[in-house]
């Protein structure tokens, strides 16, 4: 009898309606699901900036929130106790976008947070917007059927497509600045969007403008300190085996623009011990394929003189390229390659018996870089 008594208790809860179980049940029109979290610096503060997707969960445009507080929880606080949508849900943020004065004042504040909050994941992309706040990049991005989120969101599925996964994780970031001193971040370029075009808008006061992907942002002690432009990020790409398709433009012998489209690439770091058991160098082995998309015909060549030629040119540019990155790393005095992991992995009792910190030899180092590169196919179907 005991037993069927309390049987009975255990189930008492259930028979009142969902209510006592689910207590922070909403409706699912009342929820707004934001889905991009802005971060502004601001004299004593900072201004957060927050964005639904065009049509949250309902109907309607992208929403787009904004506080200030001297804490980025007391800006959230400031956006939920004056917002009047019902109930903002911050689970589903998927992308943090940094303004440039924000990046150049200081990370550090901004990635603690994201580590302690309850509601953000570490490993959601995180993006510099070059020249302009995150502010006024979110509040002015897309046009009415769709929104920052939504952009950022085709360029990330562009990107996993094509180009290996570059897109940097706040928690890659973190781990880079404290391992090596040093991370990027991809940044993001405010412009024009190429709709306009084909709405007749290109004379409009008001063209929709869009957010792309243009290079990376470079930091030194969680302070934004360079840009590499999308040329060169090409060479971070293959330095860090993860080249993909891009497009790199050259000139042929009579400076006529040719296009060579690579399909892929892998690199190799090699480092050059002095006698004294001293980091002298650094040996950079990186091959890449690729093939001819756009190109005029020079008569003076056959096809496999052309094709050596062409070879040559990307070899030599791809050379450039990583040279650019490699003296910038050097110029920072910041290993934002992550180049000590590569070392230490390659002569690991060497590495640790290393007098100076590997960022401090850095300038003195002494740079090397051979390419091989391969051609596919032409793309000549005549």
């Amino acid at each position: 009898m005991k037993k069927i008594l309390a049987l009975i208790l255990c189930f008492i809860p259930f028979l009142n309606g969902c209510s006592s179980v689910y207590s922070n049940y909403r409706e699912l029109e009342q929820i707004k699901v934001i889905q991009t979290m802005g971060l502004d610096y601001i004299p004593g503060g900072v201004q957060l900036t927050l964005s639904s997707a065009s049509g949250g969960s309902g109907d309607g445009d992208a929403l787009c929130l904004s506080g200030t507080g001297s804490t980025i929880a007391q800006a959230m606080e400031q956006i939920r106790n004056y917002s009047c949508e019902d109930d903002l849900f911050f689970s589903h943020i998927n992308q943090i976008i940094i303004g440039e004065d924000a990046a150049r004042q200081g990370i550090d504040r901004y990635l603690n947070f994201i580590c302690r909050s309850p509601e953000i994941r570490i490993d959601i992309p995180i993006y510099v917007v070059k020249g302009i706040s995150a502010n006024d990049a979110m509040g002015k991005v897309g046009s009415g059927t769709k929104g920052i989120s939504e952009i950022l969101q085709a360029v990330e599925t562009n990107e996993n497509e094509h180009n290996n996964s570059r897109i940097v994780s706040t928690a890659h970031l973190i781990n880079e600045l404290k391992k090596y001193g040093g991370g990027l971040i991809c940044a993001l370029e405010y412009s024009e969007a190429a709709e306009n075009a084909n709405d007749r808008k290109e004379k409009s006061q008001n063209p929709d403008m869009t957010a792309a992907l243009s290079g990376y942002a470079v930091f030194k002690d969680a302070q934004l300190c360079a840009y590499i432009d999308s040329e060169n990020a090409v060479a971070v790409d293959l330095l860090l085996n993860r080249l993909g398709i891009k497009d790199i433009v050259v000139s042929d012998r009579k400076g006529r623009p040719v296009t060579i489209e690579t399909t892929g690439g892998k690199s190799r770091i090699v480092p050059v011990w002095d006698t004294d058991g001293e980091l002298k160098g650094i040996d950079v082995f990186a091959q890449v394929s690729a093939t001819i998309m756009e190109m005029e015909d020079d008569p003076a060549m056959n096809k496999e003189e052309s094709a050596d030629y062409m070879i040559s040119l990307l070899e030599s540019e791809i050379s450039s390229r990583i040279g650019n990155v490699l003296n910038l790393s050097r110029k920072l005095q910041t290993d934002f390659l992550g180049l000590a992991g590569s070392i230490e992995l390659d002569s690991p009792q060497k590495f640790r018996e290393m007098k100076d910190n590997f960022s401090d030899r850095l300038p003195s180092l002494e740079l090397r870089v051979a390419v091989s590169g391969e051609l596919l196919h032409t793309n000549d179907k005549r």
